[in-house]
């Protein structure tokens, strides 16, 4: 089940993950971004991490947010310690659309090899977090993953956008 399906970014696709990431609320969330920044558009998910980092001061009823790089399993015990009962992962996936697309999708609907360019897939790794309740994945479709590529201007739109978006709807939690 897709929750949300945006074709690249634009005022409509913010306003509906907006929406959707209202309706995940304001509880005990993190925030994963898993990316290579070696990559290119691998880079995606902690592209948007760093951003919503420099905007959040880690306080109390503020997300957790992580920049797990290429190796989201290495932080599974921050996860656990955190205590966070919704995970949202944000990822380069790749999901046959037009580079930029990005997808809310929860995990446990997803299937590997789809929505991951990593070896280990995140649906496994959500396993290991301890008592989450629900996670999901903003999947955002690179263009290139190819080792020493920049990251494509549709990819840095994509994340610009998502960043802005998820900030805003934790700002309205707070």
């Amino acid at each position: 089940m897709t929750l949300i399906d945006l074709e690249g970014p634009s005022v409509g696709a913010a306003k509906e993950m907006e929406m959707r990431l209202r309706e995940i609320g304001a509880r005990r969330l993190a925030i994963i971004g898993v990316g290579n920044s070696l990559k290119g558009d691998d880079f995606a998910g902690s592209l948007v991490a760093k951003k919503l980092m420099s905007r959040f001061n880690q306080a109390v009823h503020q997300p957790f947010i992580l920049d797990a790089e290429d190796a989201p399993e290495n932080f599974t015990e921050e996860i656990r310690a955190f205590g966070a009962d919704a995970v949202i992962f944000i990822d380069s996936a790749v999901m046959g659309c037009p580079p930029g697309t990005v997808k809310l999708v929860a995990l446990d609907e997803t299937q590997y090899p789809y929505f991951s360019t990593h070896n280990l897939p995140l649906k496994l790794l959500s396993t290991v977090m301890g008592d989450v309740e629900d996670s999901f994945l903003i999947g955002i479709e690179p263009k290139t993953t190819e080792f020493c590529e920049r990251m494509s201007e549709e990819v840095k739109a994509a994340c610009t956008q998502v960043a802005q978006t998820i900030h805003k709807v934790i700002a309205e939690w707070s």
